[in-house]
């Protein structure tokens, strides 16, 4: 008899033990499983995928980057001298350019000031063409996203005459991807026209 209960003793510590060995198992299975999952998924952010005539492909998304305050002014300055310095045969080539550089609810405002005004009519029909100076694009580096004012003159040119008028902006620029039609990879956004007197030096801030 003592010898069955001492069987029966061993037995019951023998499950045990294959019984604690399978859960360590499950335990330890279970933690390289979520640690798979997790490092697959933070794989699949950092891949964004690009659809092109030959079909989709993945490629590596762009890291968090510091946008620099040159780039900044230069996308400043390249959207105003191309959205607002143009003449009848390279205005809507200019226009399009423009649209990407900016948000599309601030580009299509322009773009629908630009038709209500006749721009592209009084170009063919007079001749005339615009030109555009930036005399300074300020920057405040402190917002996020970055946000600004720019100040230029634009010239309007008929035959020998010309008259100037003063543009002014502010503005928030949001980072988007880089591209060719947008090598600095920023958007104007929530720009607004603001009061401009330039007679004397450039504001500054």
């Amino acid at each position: 008899m003592f010898s069955s209960v001492k069987d029966h003793h061993q037995s019951f510590l023998a499950l045990k033990q294959v019984l604690l060995t399978t859960l360590i198992g499950a335990f330890l299975l279970n933690g390289l499983l979520v640690y798979y999952i997790l490092s697959q998924d933070e794989k699949h952010k950092q891949k964004v995928y690009v659809v092109s005539e030959a079909g989709s492909f993945a490629a590596l998304a762009q890291t968090e980057r510091k946008v620099s305050l040159h780039e900044a002014r230069n996308h400043v300055k390249t959207f105003l001298s191309t959205m607002f310095a143009h003449d009848a045969a390279s205005y809507k080539e200019r226009v399009e350019s423009a649209l990407h550089l900016v948000g599309k609810a601030d580009g299509g405002r322009i773009v629908r000031d630009f038709t209500k005004g006749k721009v592209y009519e009084n170009y063919v029909r007079l001749g005339s063409r615009t030109t555009l100076q930036v005399d300074s694009v300020i920057l405040d580096a402190s917002k996020r996203p970055l946000a600004g004012k720019a100040y230029a003159r634009q010239t309007i040119h008929l035959d020998a005459d010309s008259q100037q008028f003063p543009i002014a902006i502010s503005f928030e620029l949001t980072e988007t991807y880089r591209s060719e039609q947008n090598p600095f990879g920023l958007l104007l956004e929530n720009m607004h026209y603001i009061h401009y007197n330039p007679q004397g030096n450039p504001p500054t801030r």
